[in-house]
């Protein structure tokens, strides 16, 4: 004789109805987990938003790629040609850095330093779309009979730099009083005598930019 199963339908029922509880339970409490680490999240960003330090806020919405001058050699004594360290400097500022990566690329004068130059000319084009020149230090231009050249009426010129911005709180001094008795009224200028025969320089020239 074969053996007969017994099915006890109303436990089955009650199992199953148990599993489906089981379930159930379950869902509901990664739904509320999941609404509740949402709701965390939003809380959070909120409370960055309001309280987080406008500055701090700024500088992270906005990164920057930022060199020291001194980093490339220079001294900033006021006496030490500070010339080659910022032609080093804008080379790799202008063409070394990949800006959709580092931000904007910014080239420091640190405050409380004067760095000697000679006569520069900072050229362009950049690989980067905006380049920044922050100046919180000083920059001084030779003394009188210490050019070492006079081929141009330039200190510092700038030429075909895209979005150049030059700012900061430092001092800009082309020892302009060297030169103001050999200005005229009509215009022209005169040459010093024992200068190199350099004429009257411009501190600042800004060309394409």
């Amino acid at each position: 004789m074969g053996k007969t199963t017994v099915l006890f339908t109303p436990t089955i029922n009650i199992v199953l109805a148990l599993r489906k509880l089981y379930i159930v339970s379950n869902l509901w409490e990664l739904f509320v987990v999941s609404q509740t680490m949402s709701i965390i999240n939003t809380l959070i960003h909120i409370l960055i938003f309001f309280f987080l330090p406008l500055p701090l806020f700024i500088s992270i919405a906005h990164s920057q790629k930022i060199l020291d001058i001194t980093k490339y050699g220079a001294v900033g004594d006021g006496q030490t040609d500070d010339s080659p360290a910022f032609v080093n400097a804008w080379k790799y500022l202008c063409q070394g850095i990949n800006e959709a990566i580092n931000g904007i690329p910014t080239l420091n004068v640190p405050e409380g330093k004067t760095f000697l130059l000679q006569r520069l000319k900072f050229e362009g084009p950049c690989n980067t779309k905006n380049v920044h020149l922050q100046v919180l230090g000083n920059l001084l231009a030779p003394a009188r009979g210490a050019w070492k050249e006079c081929d141009s009426e330039d200190w510092l010129s700038f030429s075909n730099v895209e979005n150049l911005m030059l700012d900061g709180s430092g001092k800009i001094d082309g020892q302009g009083a060297a030169w103001w008795s050999t200005s005229q009224y009509d215009g022209r200028s005169r040459k010093l005598l024992g200068d190199n025969d350099c004429k009257p320089q411009k501190a600042l020239q800004f060309q394409n930019c």
